[in-house]
C-alpha cells in the first residue's frame, strides 16, 4: 500500500522511463518469483506448527481468543495469497495481460505493503501469543508451586492426624493397662482413713474389692513398663501401687480380725457378710505372711472369746448342781460342750484358710483356740475326782470312758501335741488311777469278809461297768486310749481271780473236813483228792466271772485273761486224769524224741518201751474209749460232772478225749519208728475217729 502511494505521487500516467524502467525492473520480481511466492506455503507450515504449539499450552478460557486473532490473520492473508498455487498463477497472468506494467508493480507493491503489514500484524500477535504463553507457563509453575505446598500440608496435616490418633490409642491403652479411678481410689482411702469397728462396716465393700483387685492389675502390668524405655515411670507407678496395696490389705486383715472376732462360728451362712469375708480371705492369699498373721490375731481373740463363753457355761448354776450330784454327767456336758464348739471352729477355719494351708495349720490355730480352757477344765476335773458318793465307782469308770473318748478325739483333731489334748490325756491318766485304787480298796475291803453276798456284790459290779462300757462303745464314742483302762480293769479282775483261788483252796480244805465255808460250789466226797477238788471249785468260780465279763457283747471288760487262766487250769485237770503208767511213759518216750519229731535207735533198746507194753498200752486206751462209747464212765470222768457251768464241762471232756488220743498217736509213732507198726491193729485215725464221735 504504501509502494502505491509513492507511485501516485508522482504524477506520471504515461510509460515509465528508462530510469523508471530501470527501478521498476530492479525493484520487479525475478523470473523466480513465481517460486519464491510460492515458499510462503514453508512459511505457513511454520505458522502453523507454532500456532498448535500455541494452542497445546494455552488455558481454554484463553483459547478462544486466540482463535479469533488467527481468524482475522487468516481473512487477511487470503486476499493476498489464494490458497491454490495453481489458481494464483493464473489469476496473475490475466491480471498482468489486463493491467499496465506500472499498475501491477503498484499492484504487487500495495500488496506487499499490505503483506508486510499484515506480517507484522502477526508477528505482534504472535509475540502476545508467546507472552500469553509464557505468562500461562508462569502461571502454571505458579500453580504447580501453590499446588505442591497444599499437597504438602495436606500430608502433613495427615500425618499429624495420624500421630493424634496414634497418641490417642496410646492413652486409651495407657488408662485400661494403668489408671485407677477415683471411686476406686475413694474406696481405698475411705477403707485405710477410718477405723474399723463392725465386721459389717460398710468400709470394706463390692467396690474395695474392685479397687484392690484394680490396683493389683495395675501394679503387674508396670512390668511392661519395665520391659521398654520407661522404667522410671514404671519403677515410680509400682511404687504408688504398692503403696495402696498396703495400706489396702492392712485394712483388710484389721477387718477379718474384727469380723472373726465377732463371728459364732455358727452354721448360718450369709450371702452378704460372709461373701465378703470369704473375697477377704482369698485377697489375703496373696500375702501369705499377713495371712498366717492374721490367723493367728484371729485365733487369739477367738481365745479370749471362748475362755469367758467356756467359764460362763461351768458357772451356770445348773452345771454346779451335777457336778456335785453327777459327776460323770458333768464330765461329758462339759467336752460335749467343747466338742461341739470344737467342730463348729475347724468348719468356720477351714470354710476361711483351708485353702492357705495344711490341715496342720488349721489344728494348730485349734489348738490356740482353746488353750484357754485347759486350765479351768483340769481345776473342775480335780474337784470331780475327788466327789466321794455312793456310786464313786461308776463315776469314775464313766468318767474314764468320757476321757478317754475325748482324749483320742482330740488328738486328731488337735494334734499329739496340743494343750487340749495333753490336758486330757493327763486327766484321763488320774482318772484311770483313782479309779484302780478305789477298785483296789473296794475289793480290799469286801473280799476280806470271805462271803458269798461280798463276791456276789463284787460280780454285780463289774456286770455295771461292763454294761456302761458297752453302751458307751455302742453310742460311737470309742477310738480313744482305751488301753490304759482295759489295764487297769485287768488288774482288777485278776485281784478278783486270785481271790477265787485262795478261797478255792480254803473250801475244799473245808469239805474235806466236814466244814462249812464260803461256798464256791459243792463237789463229791468221792472225788480224786484236794487238788482237783481246789481245781474244779476255782474253775467254777472262774465260770461265774467269766459269765459276767462277757455277757455285754463288745465292751471293754473282755474274759480273754480269764479264759486263759480257765483254759490252763481245765489242762493241768485233764491230766491229773489220765494213769500214771499212761504219763510216764509219755515221757519216757519224750526222752527219746527229738526237736524234728524223728525218734532214735535206743528207743528200741528201753525195756520199758518193748513192743508188748506198748501195745497193752494202746490197746487199754482203746478199750477206754469204747466203753465211753457205750456210756460207762469211771469215776474221775464222773467228776467232771461237777463243773457246773455247761461250757467247762464240755471244754474238760473234750480235751480229756483229745488226751486219750494225742497219747495213742504217740505211742504208735514210737512203734512206728522201729518199724513194727504192722503189730498194731487201729490206727490213729480211728483213734481220731472215735474221739470225734464222743465229742
Amino acid at each position: 500500500m504504501s509502494g502505491s502511494a509513492t507511485v501516485q505521487g508522482t504524477g506520471t500516467t504515461g510509460p515509465p522511463s528508462k530510469a523508471q524502467t530501470a527501478s521498476t525492473s530492479s525493484s520487479s520480481p525475478s523470473p523466480s518469483r513465481p517460486k519464491q511466492f510460492g515458499g510462503l506455503g514453508g512459511e505457513n507450515a511454520v505458522i502453523k506448527k507454532r500456532v498448535k504449539n500455541l494452542l497445546s499450552k494455552t488455558s481454554p478460557s484463553s483459547r478462544t481468543e486466540v482463535l479469533e486473532s488467527l481468524k482475522g490473520l487468516a481473512a487477511t492473508s487470503s486476499t493476498v495469497i489464494h490458497p491454490s498455487r495453481q489458481v494464483g498463477k493464473s489469476f496473475l497472468k490475466q491480471q498482468l495481460a489486463r493491467t499496465p506494467e506500472v499498475s501491477i508493480l503498484d499492484s504487487v507493491l500495495a500488496n506487499s505493503a499490505d503483506l508486510l503489514s499484515d506480517l507484522e500484524t502477526l508477528e505482534r500477535d504472535i509475540s502476545a501469543i508467546y507472552s500469553l504463553a509464557d505468562e500461562l507457563d508462569a502461571a502454571l509453575l505458579s500453580a504447580r508451586l501453590s499446588s505442591k505446598a497444599m499437597l504438602a500440608d495436606r500430608s502433613r496435616l495427615l500425618e499429624n492426624q495420624r500421630k493424634a490418633k496414634d497418641q490417642a490409642e496410646v492413652l486409651e491403652s495407657f488408662n485400661v493397662l494403668f489408671n485407677v479411678s477415683e471411686e476406686h481410689l475413694a474406696a481405698l482411702d475411705r477403707a485405710s482413713s477410718s477405723p474399723l469397728q463392725d465386721v459389717k462396716s460398710p468400709l470394706i465393700t463390692v467396690s474395695f474389692f474392685e479397687a484392690l483387685e484394680r490396683v493389683q492389675a495395675v501394679h503387674a502390668n508396670c512390668r511392661l513398663l519395665l520391659r521398654g524405655n520407661h522404667r522410671r515411670a514404671g519403677l515410680a507407678l509400682m511404687d504408688r501401687m504398692s503403696g495402696l496395696q498396703e495400706k489396702a490389705y492392712e485394712s483388710l486383715c484389721r477387718w477379718v480380725q474384727t469380723g472373726m472376732s465377732l463371728n459364732d462360728g455358727g452354721e448360718g451362712e450369709g450371702e452378704g457378710d460372709d461373701s465378703l469375708l470369704h473375697r477377704a480371705i482369698a485377697a489375703l492369699r496373696t500375702r501369705p505372711v499377713l495371712l498366717k498373721y492374721c490367723a493367728e490375731e484371729v485365733a487369739s481373740a477367738r481365745h479370749n472369746s471362748f475362755f469367758r463363753k467356756f467359764l460362763d457355761a461351768l458357772t451356770a448354776p445348773a452345771m454346779e448342781r451335777e457336778r456335785i450330784s453327777r459327776p460323770s454327767s458333768y464330765v461329758s456336758k462339759v467336752f460335749d460342750w467343747i466338742s461341739g464348739n470344737m467342730d463348729k471352729e475347724r468348719r468356720l477355719f477351714h470354710r476361711l484358710f483351708s485353702e492357705s494351708g495344711s490341715s496342720g495349720n488349721i489344728a494348730s490355730l485349734l489348738d490356740r483356740v482353746f488353750e484357754g480352757v485347759c486350765r479351768p477344765l483340769s481345776t473342775r476335773i480335780e474337784q470331780v475326782l475327788q466327789v466321794n458318793n455312793a456310786t464313786r465307782q461308776l463315776d469314775l469308770f464313766q468318767i474314764c470312758l468320757t476321757l478317754s473318748t475325748y482324749s483320742g478325739q482330740l488328738r486328731e483333731a488337735l494334734g499329739e501335741e496340743s494343750a487340749l489334748a495333753k490336758t486330757t490325756r493327763e486327766y484321763y491318766g488320774k482318772a484311770v488311777e483313782a479309779f484302780e485304787v478305789e477298785m483296789t480298796q473296794r475289793q480290799s475291803k469286801k473280799l476280806l469278809a470271805s462271803s458269798e453276798a461280798s463276791f456276789e456284790q463284787e460280780l454285780k459290779v463289774l456286770a455295771d461297768l461292763g454294761s456302761l462300757s458297752s453302751k458307751s462303745l455302742d453310742s460311737g464314742k470309742e477310738g480313744g486310749d482305751i488301753g490304759v483302762l482295759e489295764a487297769a480293769l485287768s488288774r482288777c479282775v485278776g485281784r478278783l481271780c486270785d481271790f477265787c483261788e485262795s478261797m478255792a483252796d480254803h473250801q475244799a480244805r473245808n469239805q474235806s473236813k466236814g466244814e462249812k465255808g464260803f461256798s464256791l460250789g459243792k463237789i463229791s466226797s468221792s472225788g480224786g483228792g484236794a487238788g482237783s477238788d481246789s481245781t474244779i471249785l476255782l474253775i467254777n468260780a472262774l465260770f461265774r466271772v467269766l459269765g459276767t465279763l462277757e455277757k455285754e457283747e463288745g465292751g471293754l471288760l473282755g474274759g480273754t485273761g480269764v479264759r486263759e487262766r480257765v483254759s490252763g487250769l481245765l489242762e493241768g485237770l485233764v491230766s491229773s486224769f489220765q494213769p500214771t503208767g499212761l504219763r510216764e511213759r509219755l515221757e519216757r518216750i519224750g526222752m527219746y524224741q527229738g526237736e524234728n519229731g524223728q525218734f532214735s535207735a535206743e528207743i528200741s533198746r528201753d525195756p520199758d518201751l518193748s513192743l508188748d507194753i506198748l501195745r497193752t498200752q494202746l490197746d487199754d486206751i482203746h478199750n477206754y474209749l469204747l466203753e465211753l462209747l457205750r456210756g460207762e464212765k469211771d469215776d474221775k470222768l464222773k467228776q467232771l460232772d461237777l463243773l457246773a457251768a455247761p461250757e467247762a464241762r464240755s471244754m474238760a471232756q473234750n480235751k480229756v478225749l483229745v488226751s486219750f488220743s494225742d497219747a495213742y498217736a504217740c505211742i504208735y509213732s514210737s512203734i512206728a519208728a522201729q518199724g513194727k507198726a504192722g503189730h498194731i491193729q487201729h490206727s490213729p485215725d480211728y483213734i481220731k475217729d472215735l474221739v470225734k464221735t464222743l465229742c
